[in-house]
């Protein structure tokens, strides 16, 4: 269960997603969740505001590489934000 919370529609750096029992602030690169908040890194935030705006769509790991590192797939890059990232 996703929604975007933005009074301003044009501004989606400064959205905030609500994702089930998490807040996203895109703008402020924080993931929160009840008391807990993670910084997220630049790379971090860039693909879960891409999920988030694009929700209910499946979207092609080269398209989302392209988009968010601006070159081709990195073992490295998605196993560390594998490894960071708060489940």
């Amino acid at each position: 269960i996703m929604r975007r919370i933005s009074q301003d529609t044009n501004s989606l750096e400064d959205a905030i997603y609500k994702l089930g029992i998490y807040t996203f602030d895109s703008r402020k690169q924080i993931l929160s969740g009840g008391e807990d908040e993670v910084k997220l890194t630049t790379k971090e935030a860039e693909l879960l505001r891409l999920l988030c705006n694009n929700a209910n769509k499946v979207l092609e790991r080269n398209f989302a590489l392209k988009t968010i590192c601006h070159q081709p797939f990195s073992h490295k890059f998605f196993g560390q934000l594998l490894l960071n990232f708060p489940f």
